[in-house]
């Protein structure tokens, strides 16, 4: 442990003593964008953007609006490097962690709004390049979490117009490329109103390349997918991985939330089915994931309709899942009707059948052929082949699909509306830099 300690002392002396070389030229930066660069490319290659207490004193010195946001207005509307957009996003980070970066947000997007209101604002520049590094299939894991908790910090302040032209984008209605036609055509009959927007949607798309907001949100959702169901040995890539996830679970937490973010979002993810992907995998019991994992079940399961905001009665609900429970079995009927237990199973009261452990024994005994096509080709659930290789995902996606909920309203009342100590202290005996699944007033 001595020398462990030791170790890290001195790398961390060393890391100082070069830190040292950069105080001036930060306070004094270059006029000239070429060696701006390079001071950034050489601060951020010394390691000075992944460490707390480097970060703390770039933060404190005024890097990010001598440096790095003068450079990123000068560079609005072309590429941005690497280095350049990781070190805006690791230095906000930090902003955000010490509890400043509403006030410094505030006053970046004010000193450098573009006058032009059709022209890219710095924010949007840097929005865009985040996102589509997330996007690229190369991008680290630890990248990918740093991205991930600025997306976090963006959409908590929707209340800047800057940030709000820019970050709702993401959750359009250009989301729904990515839906079975039959479940996007259920909603237009449920909403009208919501059929002449596509169209005019469509119309837009067929006169221009398609932007990259259609795509993030599914992509993303993809990537998560792939870190859950892959196996790592590495003890470091396991972390990273969890990391991903907890900031991904904490992102769609607070997006599911808020009603603007949650309305053509939520039925994205429910077709994705990547709650049921979690909770299937090994992870989900992981002490820094199992409460984050709760808390996005009940977001994603809270009772309101995603198009108006108003809560349904309990009645109207329930009547709601009779008749897709009532229409599981007609359809099972109409795909094998000469089948005994089939039949059975068409004739047994919907209101045994909405009990979870009653249809979890009865999906369970249905052929794999049967459960396939009734709930892929009829119901939408899953597309046929990811139904036909993940049967237990089939079977989980029905169950939260067709059972009743009935607690639900009373687990959402008895969650308090902000942190209490309670809260606190259960989640956080000793600082952390992990995301918490805490009570959030939205």
């Amino acid at each position: 442990q001595t020398s462990e300690t030791g170790g890290y002392d001195k790398r961390r002396q060393t890391m100082l003593k070069s830190f040292e070389h950069y105080v001036a030229r930060i306070q004094n930066p270059p006029a000239d964008g070429c060696k701006k660069d390079a001071l950034i490319r050489e601060i951020y290659a010394a390691g000075l953007c992944r460490e707390t207490q480097s970060l703390a004193r770039l933060e404190y010195l005024g890097y990010l609006d001598k440096v790095l946001w003068t450079r990123l207005a000068e560079m609005c509307g072309a590429t941005l490097s690497r280095e350049l957009t990781l070190s805006i996003i690791a230095v906000l980070n930090e902003t955000a962690r010490c509890g400043r970066l509403s006030d410094v947000l505030a006053q970046l997007l004010q000193s450098h709004e573009p006058k032009d209101r059709k022209a890219e604002s710095p924010f949007g520049c840097l929005f865009r390049t985040a996102c589509l590094a997330a996007m690229d299939r190369d991008c680290a894991l630890r990248d990918l979490e740093s991205i991930l908790q600025l997306l976090v910090h963006v959409y908590a302040r929707l209340e800047h117009t800057p940030i709000r032209r820019v970050a709702l984008r993401l959750t359009s209605l250009a989301l729904w490329e990515h839906l079975p036609e039959l479940r996007r055509n259920h909603e237009f009959r449920e909403f009208p109103q919501l059929r002449q927007h596509w169209q005019h949607h469509i119309a837009k798309k067929m006169k221009r390349a398609p932007p990259f907001e259609a795509n993030f949100f599914p992509f993303l959702i993809d990537t998560i997918t792939r870190i859950v169901e892959a196996q790592t040995n590495e003890a470091s890539g396991e972390e990273w991985s969890l990391r991903c996830i907890a900031r991904f679970l904490e992102l769609c937490t607070d997006l599911l939330l808020q009603l603007p973010t949650r309305r053509f979002l939520h039925l994205v993810m429910v077709d994705a089915r990547i709650l049921e992907r979690i909770t299937m995998s090994k992870r989900a019991s992981h002490k820094h994931i199992a409460p984050l994992l709760t808390a996005f079940r009940r977001a994603m399961d809270f009772k309101i309709v995603d198009q108006t905001g108003q809560v349904p009665a309990l009645d109207e609900e329930l009547a709601k899942r009779r008749a897709r429970i009532y229409g599981f079995q007609c359809t099972c009927f109409t795909a094998k009707p000469d089948d005994a237990y089939i039949r059975e199973i068409a004739f047994i009261p919907s209101a045994h059948l909405a009990s979870r452990t009653t249809l979890h024994e009865i999906l369970l005994r249905l052929p794999d052929d049967t459960l396939v096509e009734v709930a892929s080709n009829a119901l939408a659930v899953l597309p046929h082949d990811v139904a036909a290789s993940q049967p237990q995902l089939l079977v989980q996606a029905l169950l939260n699909d067709l059972c009743d909920r009935s607690e639900m309203p009373l687990e959402a009342n008895s969650v308090s509306l902000y942190p209490t100590e309670a809260v606190l202290w259960g989640e956080i005996p000793h600082e952390t830099d992990w995301p918490l699944a805490l009570p959030k007033l939205n």
